[in-house]
């Protein structure tokens, strides 16, 4: 993973993210992943989403709730998105940075697939 520009462990996860992407109904989506910069998310429904797009994205794992501005770094399919979190504080980004600890030590399933938005593949 020469390419690999992530600056934090990622692990796999089984999560649930809402997010408000334009429309008057949240979308719901599947986190795939998750580092303390960033997740791949699978979404329910096709979603119309551009490189780079912000979204508002709330989402809870392991009893722990998260609400952080994201950016689309990969799109992979329209249902298929790597984010990114780009202006978590550093307490934020210490608390996730923690909750990902905690997965990789009761789930031992690091993530098997490049960074979303690296070239890695």
């Amino acid at each position: 993973m020469e390419n690999d520009r992530r600056h934090y462990p990622r692990v796999a996860c089984h999560g649930i993210a809402v997010l408000e992407l334009g429309s008057e109904v949240p979308s719901r989506a599947r986190v795939m992943d998750l580092s303390a910069e960033g997740c791949h998310l699978i979404f329910d429904d096709p979603q119309e989403i551009q490189q780079d797009t912000e979204i508002e994205m709330a989402f809870e794992l392991d009893n722990m709730f998260f609400a952080v501005r994201a950016q689309a770094k990969s799109i992979r399919s329209n249902q298929s998105v790597g984010m990114y979190f780009p202006d978590m504080s550093e307490t934020g980004r210490a608390d996730l940075q923690g909750l990902v600890g905690l997965i990789a030590q009761f789930t031992h399933q690091p993530a098997t697939i490049a960074a979303p938005w690296s070239n890695a593949a």
